[in-house]
């Protein structure tokens, strides 16, 4: 118990001092409070996807072999295309970019899955001879 208490003020103690190296100094900057947010974020996400990762993967399983998945990736991708060819922004790049390989990803799974699909059914049928 006490370790944990030494380690959690440890751990506040760096955040404290990240936030302050991240701003120059200025103990009011936004970016501060931005950070913060997005560590609690990233590790509250981690937890969740830890302890219920079954059933996540069971859903996801779910997903990929529906034919829903197979429109959702191609709209996925050809929105984000057409947003990475109208704009100069960086960040609106990076998002759209990184949707466009969700999109990708997504259609893969989905003809990945139904060749799965397909050999086993092939591999299940007895030939005649």
């Amino acid at each position: 118990m006490l370790a944990a208490v030494i380690y959690g003020v440890g751990g506040g103690l760096i955040a404290d001092e990240v936030g302050l190296l991240l701003t120059f100094g200025d103990y009011y900057s936004g970016l501060t409070w931005t950070f913060v947010l997005l560590f609690v974020a990233f590790v509250s996400t981690l937890v969740l996807l830890f302890r219920y990762r079954q059933g996540i993967f069971e859903e996801l399983h779910e997903f990929v072999g529906s034919k829903a998945s197979i429109f959702i990736g191609a709209f996925l991708i050809a929105v984000s295309v057409a947003f990475l060819v109208q704009t100069e922004n960086f960040l609106i790049t990076l998002i759209s970019l990184v949707l466009t390989i969700v999109g990708v990803l997504i259609v893969l799974g989905f003809l990945v899955h139904k060749s799965r699909q397909r050999r086993a059914n092939n591999a299940s049928v007895p030939k005649n001879a």
